[in-house]
């Protein structure tokens, strides 16, 4: 059983006095191992003593191995000892450590020969990613962001052929790093322990009196040189803990979700805090107007000393004028993170690039962190050929760039270093980690959650920090949207003319943006016979556009406050108006700007089978800046269960950016500026006196001709029935008179 007592953390006063001669000792059956009493916590609260170890009889039924027992107190006057509290760990088993005796290892490893190479190995050999423009801004837009919005599959088509290697390598963790079960909380150095006043205090840790760091492992001695570290197993840190460390501590914050209101109004306005025990940072002044998802897209930077400011604190506050709340809260322990074997301090990118915002961000590159990793573990130094590397008897390939092959080749074996045996591990790799934020005054309770990283570098090799990352939010992109109606062709007619005896619709089409409260309609095209209408009418709207996030946000009026992020989605329906009843509605169509259906640029034959061909080919309108085609109008027909045409609209889509729509305006509907012309419509202008004749010629013999020939046939028969009648006395007396 070997100990190493690290330091004491987060002390409190007790019983009037401070803990600031602090003392550990561990029980496990029979055995006691103790540390030095503390010279002056407040001076350095690290113990300056050689790991203790003693040897410890383990039962093989682990269900009767004993308790380790840790119990704290504090040195007072006349060296009485004042007791603090203790920490029990019934496990014993968790402190297990496999020693590898070094000449097995290899012999093990000889048998094992292995090849890894890069999955990205024929990728990006000739593409460089910071030469692609923007086709918008002439910019390079391929930024942090596009990294992480492709894990989040929010890219084009075409981005997620150009970054399709990122959704397999940058992660997003759902939770915090410490709970990945590859890197075990970072607890594979150093382990914390917590004393309270009484056990019943553990749920609230308000009441926690001190924190014990020691670094415990528990292992079966082997003979011989061994592969897994020097002898005792925690000899390499006892030097370090005589010693202060100033590091650099990055803190990224990408974003929050959900955050809890502590306003009676229901709203957040965000900012953050940072806080170590000798630091405070507060953004108060760059809070967020009521925004409870914000995008806070920001790098704050601490100089802290190890072992002093072991704790990172990250606050989320809510901006008042009355008095700042705080929203919620999450720790850090940047100290384990430093120490531990999986490199918690920088985590490993997938790409090594020596520029561009993929720039390599660690203080000492691939082949430098590989060196020393083979020199812990008392291995050859690793042996380059080309674009490979031989380590351990295993052979990495990096994949083919023009960046340099021995850096790749080194990068590679570092991604798949736990794949060696005994001495493998699982490195941090290039994450962002979603932590919960709590609030001490409600324990347990969840308050939201953020989105961030941390790095730390060490302060003695300040000339070899990299420069920070920029992940600011890109400010969204002002644009007008451009439609220009020109005309339908085949929509459903619904009413049959009284003037001329055709099925007719009388058409108008309406259109709105989502999000935005601007509903715009057309003029109505009076008796549209076969569905052919005449517009020439223009809709505008003006939108922000994030292009990270493919969507586009809206502004309350005259107040700075973000409404909400939807998708660029414009709406048409088209109806037919009506004169003494309510319209009838005939269908609607739903364009999406990032995917838009490609259009039929002519009517033909085929356009009974535009809605499926729609649904294969997209084009996206903020790249191709200009649309114009056929796309048809859709209704639901509960009868055959599926979605029908009732129509076709001519439409011409026009994106600019706001400077080109100042430079070339153009006005609403038919007005100027850049006013179209009035479309020619046939002309119903008849002569007041036909009108009514011919209304009554088409309503007599449209609509009633049977009845009336059926109704004249009778007549006839009738009159010449009366006829008859009227002449038979007459004949009868000139046949009597023979007159």
């Amino acid at each position: 059983l070997e100990v190493l007592f690290w330091g004491v953390r987060t002390a409190k006063w007790i019983k009037l006095m401070s803990l600031n001669h602090p003392k550990a000792v561990i029980n496990c059956g029979n055995i006691t191992l103790s540390s030095e009493v503390m010279t002056s916590a407040s001076s350095l609260p690290n113990f300056m003593q050689a790991p203790v170890f003693s040897d410890i009889d383990i039962p093989e039924n682990i269900s009767f191995a004993p308790p380790l027992t840790i119990r704290l107190y504090n040195n007072e006057s006349f060296g009485t000892l004042e007791y603090i509290g203790s920490s029990v760990i019934h496990n014993i088993m968790i402190f297990l450590v496999k020693l590898t005796h070094k000449h097995k290892w290899l012999v093990a490893e000889n048998e094992r020969e292995t090849t890894i190479k890069d999955c990205n190995y024929y990728f990006f050999s000739d593409i460089q990613l910071s030469k692609l423009p923007d086709p918008d801004t002439e910019e390079y837009y391929f930024d942090w962001w596009t990294k992480y919005y492709e894990c989040l599959d929010r890219l084009t088509t075409e981005q997620r052929v150009i970054f399709k290697i990122f959704r397999k390598y940058n992660l997003i963790y759902t939770n915090e790093l410490e709970a990945q079960p590859e890197y075990n909380g970072f607890t594979d150095c150093f382990r914390t322990f917590d004393f309270y006043k009484n056990k019943r205090d553990e749920i609230d840790k308000s009441n926690l009196l001190a924190k014990l760091k020691a670094a415990i492992s528990l292992y079966k001695l082997v003979d011989g040189e061994v592969v897994n570290d020097e002898h005792p197993y925690f000899h390499h840190l006892a030097s370090l803990s005589r010693e202060s460390i100033p590091i650099l501590i990055r803190v990224y914050a990408v974003r929050a979700h959900k955050l809890n209101s502590k306003d009676h109004q229901g709203t957040v306005d965000p900012y953050i805090e940072l806080a170590t025990p000798s630091t405070v940072i507060s953004d108060r002044k760059n809070y967020l107007i009521q925004d409870s998802n914000p995008i806070f897209g920001k790098c704050f930077e601490l100089d802290a000393t190890l072992p002093f400011d072991s704790l990172v604190t990250i606050r989320i506050m809510d901006w008042d004028r009355g008095g700042n709340d705080l929203i919620g809260e999450t720790v850090v322990d940047v100290e384990s993170r430093y120490f531990s074997k999986h490199r918690g301090t920088c985590g490993i990118s997938q790409i090594y690039n020596e520029d561009g915002y993929n720039k390599w961000r660690d203080v000492m590159k691939p082949t430098h962190l590989l060196e020393k990793l083979c020199h812990h573990y008392h291995l050859d130094l690793p042996q380059y050929e080309g674009n490979t590397v031989m380590v351990a008897n295993s052979k990495f390939s990096g994949m083919l760039s023009k960046e340099d092959p021995r850096e790749c080749a080194a990068l590679t074996a570092l991604k798949h270093w736990d794949t060696l045996d005994s001495i493998g591990c699982s490195l941090v790799k290039e994450h962002v980690e979603t932590r919960s934020l709590y609030d001490p005054k409600y324990p347990g309770v969840e308050q939201g959650k953020l989105e961030m990283w941390i790095d730390i570098f060490p302060k003695i090799a300040t000339h070899q920090i990299p420069p920070k990352v920029n992940i600011a939010p890109r400010e969204p992109i002002d644009f007008e949207l451009r439609v220009i109606v020109w005309s339908t062709s085949g929509v459903v007619l619904k009413d049959k003319s009284v003037f001329h005896g055709k099925l007719h619709t009388d058409i108008y089409i309406k259109s709105w943006l989502r999000g935005k409260e601007d509903l715009q309609k057309t003029d109505v095209h009076f008796n549209a016979i076969k569905g052919d209408g005449m517009f020439n009418w223009r809709f505008l709207y003006n939108f922000s556009f994030i292009r990270e996030e493919r969507l586009i946000t809206f502004m309350k009026p005259n107040e700075n406050v973000q409404v909400n992020k939807v998708p660029p989605i414009v709406y048409f329906q088209i109806w037919d108006n009506e004169r003494f009843r309510p319209n009838e509605y005939l269908g609607s169509l739903a364009i999406d700007l990032n995917t838009m259906p490609l259009p039929m640029k002519e009517i033909s034959r085929k356009m009974k089978s535009l809605f499926s061909e729609q649904t294969e080919k997209t084009i996206d309108l903020f790249a191709a800046r200009h649309v114009r085609g056929w796309w048809p109008f859709m209704t639901n027909m509960p009868k055959y269960g599926k979605r029908i045409k009732v129509g076709l609209v001519d439409l011409e889509f026009s994106l600019l950016t706001a400077e080109e729509a100042e430079s070339s305006p153009a006005g609403r509907g038919r007005n100027e500026p850049e006013a179209l012309s009035i479309p020619l419509r046939p002309s119903m202008k008849w002569s007041v006196w036909i009108v009514p004749l011919r209304a009554i010629w088409i309503y007599v013999c449209g609509y009633h001709k049977k009845k009336i020939i059926i109704f004249l046939i009778i007549l006839a028969w009738m009159l010449f029935f009366l006829l008859f009648v009227y002449s038979i006395p007459k004949y009868t007396v000139k046949k009597i008179l023979n007159a």
